[in-house]
């Protein structure tokens, strides 16, 4: 994911990426050629390990396949293991804000 969205500086040591953890379910999703392809449902990251939600979210499984869905689970920046320095990233936290982080999900929807 791009560390700072709104400015093209880089970050401390020379970052400008990171990477964000997510997980991609297409086991129900309909796609046939010549017809719009099934809904995306989307989870947004909250303050926790994306597994967590993953494994306790169960309105989404249990509509997925009904709807043809593709389920993708976003981990938060800063949480998890979405930690843009590491250990380190306590000392950088200035790149954590909610406009982060949905400028985060909305490049990995169009990814």
């Amino acid at each position: 994911a791009t560390l700072d969205h709104f400015s093209y500086a880089s970050g401390p040591y020379g970052r400008t990426h990171f990477l964000q953890r997510y997980f991609l379910c297409g086991q129900h999703w309909k796609s046939t050629p010549g017809q719009a392809p099934g809904p995306i449902f989307f989870y947004t990251g909250n303050e926790a390990d994306v597994t967590l939600y993953v494994n306790a979210t169960g309105l989404m499984w249990e509509n997925a396949e009904e709807f043809g869905a593709l389920l993708i689970f976003a981990e938060h920046r800063y949480y998890g293991k979405s930690l843009p320095f590491g250990e380190h990233t306590r000392k950088h936290m200035s790149f954590l804000s909610s406009e982060q982080a949905l400028a985060d999900y909305a490049d990995l929807l169009w990814f």
